[in-house]
């Protein structure tokens, strides 16, 4: 019988409209050591509680994690459109959750960063991202299953993708 690992996370990983997101159990710990996008912020998570773990944010993974996420984006933005239009809301609320997580963890990687709320939605220390994201997140996460919030994601997204075109093209691929 295998041990199943909990990892929480700490309150700078928590944002305050999307309280359930606070821990994750994992059947398998070495889960952690390859990239993982279904778990949002697992690998920071990981990395606070001292794991030695994979990290999407260090120059030599960002492409990958990022392209990755951004990828996941185009697939789940579908499904949402999908859901909105069965006026699925409680389907919708969830995609649109993996999506602003999607999108926060690409923000803080392509930065060269770890994703962490303890300034807020967007650290200080994020210098790539689009023109006022954090009063754009503001809005979508004041009514995540609105229609109006997943266009601005789905705009956020579009925006994001091309500064990280910039970045890949600055950085040599």
């Amino acid at each position: 019988m295998r041990k199943s690992y909990c990892i929480h996370l700490s309150a700078d990983l928590q944002i305050p409209q999307l309280t359930h997101l606070t821990k994750f159990t994992l059947e398998d710990i070495r889960l952690i050591e390859s990239f993982q996008a279904e778990w949002p912020f697992i690998h920071e998570g990981a990395y606070i509680e001292g794991l030695n773990g994979f990290t999407p944010w260090k120059k030599e993974h960002i492409k990958t994690s990022v392209s990755t996420l951004i990828n996941q984006w185009k697939l789940l933005k579908v499904e949402i459109a999908q859901y909105i239009a069965a006026k699925k809301k409680e389907q919708m609320y969830k995609g649109m959750v993996h999506g602003i997580c999607f999108f926060l963890e690409c923000i803080y990687w392509l930065n060269e960063l770890p994703v962490n709320f303890k300034e807020g939605l967007i650290s200080r220390n994020i210098k790539i991202m689009p023109i006022n994201a954090e009063e754009r997140l503001h809005f979508i996460l004041s009514r995540v299953a609105g229609y109006h919030s997943f266009k601005q994601l789905e705009e956020l997204f579009k925006e994001l993708e091309k500064q990280f075109a910039i970045y890949l093209i600055k950085n040599k691929g």
